[in-house]
């Protein structure tokens, strides 16, 4: 927002009269934009500067990425340069390798393997990852930070 005193006059809304502080640090607010439809991905390129994709693999989250380029002819370069990428993924300790499937897409593994598995995700460029546990029980988790092998 560059205006001190922003106004803006629409079909339904007319603002005037107000002021915007304290103005941020960097000079502006990043703008990160979800989704994991390849229109979404391109919203994040045309609008944002981020994208946050989520209930992927990191091959598929690579895939997504590469939708990440700008479209139209004057916009034609890879916005990869400064341009923000996080994902979520949803993970819990476990005895084995197991992927949940459905909505959630998680995969419940021992420690040392879900290390790996959220390494995958640096390699292809994710810069955050938002982690949400999945676990069965409290006792599931203990089990599985004991006997994982150091």
């Amino acid at each position: 927002m560059e205006q001190s005193d922003p106004n803006f006059s629409g079909e339904f809304t007319n603002l005037s009269g107000m002021r915007f502080g304290p103005r941020p640090a960097a000079g502006n607010i990043p703008l990160w934009i979800g989704g994991i439809s390849k229109r979404a991905c391109r919203r994040a390129v045309e609008l944002g500067d981020g994208w946050h994709g989520t209930r992927m693999k990191p091959e598929e989250s690579r895939a997504a990425s590469g939708w990440n380029q700008r479209r139209s002819p004057n916009e034609a370069e890879n916005r990869s340069d400064g341009f923000a990428i996080s994902h979520r993924v949803y993970i819990g300790f476990a005895e084995r390798w197991t992927e949940t499937g459905g909505y959630v897409q998680g995969i419940m593994a021992p420690p040392r393997e879900l290390a790996d598995y959220l390494m995958r995700f640096e390699a292809i460029g994710v810069g955050e990852i938002m982690v949400t546990r999945l676990a069965r029980t409290a006792a599931s988790i203990n089990f599985s930070i004991a006997s994982t092998p150091r």
